[in-house]
């Protein structure tokens, strides 16, 4: 081993030591002490490495579901807003559900979150259900395009100045189920026309349910938001590539998050994302946590989660691919020496100053001021692959 690499070693080590004297056991979450953190807090963010990591699934339901026994009743996925609103409708009405309709099929299929489902739908049944709800602006390939089609037009029929001809390019799109990229596709002035054309109409439909609108109706306010949604995601996808669609994204996430909350303003939440959106600086650009960091500050809670190494599930291509153990340069590879089960680490002041080496973000080594992007996270030693 090399000095630097020894050097970086090392201090990995000392982190890991120190963290030690900030550790809580978690084989039983009724004794932790993670309720006496939580006093006061109106929001926690609960992050995942992968989503295809099962591991993480089946702890982070645990701990949702110990949180809903205490006190907090509405949970927020990192899913289409649209879909998981209407999927609430459902849960109220004591349908049968199917949640893989509205959630990401690594929450809404896995044996990993089975509980966790079964719990939500059996709450629907009682005085105290638990509501669910979605953050997101993408729109899944299940939802399809043709639905979102058929419900806007069924509600846009009701207001009598509604034309569906002024809406060609957008009804085009969606009838058709090329969503906001297929149909805008080729490289050419037209297609440039097509695009600005597009967001244009949807911009006229969100004009024309204001012109009509009503503030205590909620129907409109639902769909205003729906139809916001539908124009930020045609707008990135026409536009936007890498980290500047990453970023509209989470700004479009924060928005939705925000108006569901203010629907509720005698709960408190749970938020269930990946770790890379809820991250509480802007240290890799301004996201979801960043923004509801300054907006809630020390009512927000934020837990994230790492591991040593294991396996997990690609959601892309639902093949399982192994996940390379930690090296001596992060704290991981020190934490796996005294950890075969889950532990739950609270920061300080101290380590907050410290730069460490860490797995956080999709099960890369990079270097940050961790401890000042959350108040705990979970060690897991070995992940696991998402079971379907």
């Amino acid at each position: 081993m090399n000095k630097s690499i020894e050097s970086k070693s090392t201090e990995q080590s000392i982190i890991a030591d120190s963290l030690q004297n900030y550790k809580i056991a978690f084989n039983v979450l009724e004794n932790s002490s993670l309720i006496k953190n939580l006093k006061g807090k109106k929001l926690v963010l609960l992050g995942e490495q992968q989503h295809g990591d099962g591991a993480t699934q089946a702890l982070n339901s645990e701990i949702v579901m110990f949180l809903k026994k205490n006190g907090f009743n509405v949970l927020f996925f990192e899913s289409n807003f649209y879909p998981t609103y209407r999927l609430n409708e459902s849960l109220r009405n004591v349908q049968n559900i199917d949640f893989s309709v509205a959630l990401n099929p690594f929450w809404a299929k896995s044996k990993e979150t089975k509980e966790l489902r079964q719990h939500i739908y059996q709450s629907a049944k009682t005085s105290d259900p638990f509501i669910v709800r979605g953050i997101d602006f993408q729109i899944s390939t299940i939802f399809t395009q043709k639905k979102i089609h058929e419900d806007l037009v069924r509600y846009l029929k009701t207001i009598p100045s509604f034309e569906q001809y002024h809406y060609r390019h957008f009804w085009h799109s969606l009838k058709n189920g090329y969503g906001p990229v297929l149909y805008f596709n080729s490289k050419s002035s037209k297609m440039d026309k097509n695009r600005e054309a597009c967001l244009r109409e949807i911009k006229l439909l969100i004009d024309l349910i204001n012109s009509d609108f009503t503030s205590t109706n909620g129907e409109q306010q639902l769909y205003i938001r729906y139809l916001q949604n539908i124009y930020d995601f045609y707008y990135a996808k026409m536009f936007l590539k890498g980290d500047k669609y990453n970023a509209y994204r989470d700004s479009v996430m924060f928005e939705n998050t925000i108006f569901q909350m203010e629907q509720f303003p005698d709960e408190k939440f749970v938020l269930w994302s990946a770790n890379k959106h809820i991250l509480n600086t802007s240290k890799f650009g301004k996201n979801l946590g960043y923004y509801l960091k300054n907006k809630f500050k020390d009512e927000m809670f934020t837990i994230m989660t790492t591991s040593y190494d294991g396996y997990s599930t690609n959601i892309a291509t639902s093949n399982i691919q192994r996940n390379n153990p930690a090296t001596s340069t992060t704290v991981e590879y020190f934490l796996k020496n005294n950890h075969s089960d889950a532990s739950i680490f609270y920061t300080n002041d101290a380590l907050k100053n410290k730069s460490s080496v860490m797995r956080f973000l999709g099960f890369n080594n990079l270097e940050n001021f961790w401890f000042k992007e959350f108040d705990a996270f979970i060690f897991i030693p070995h992940m696991t692959p998402t079971h379907y």
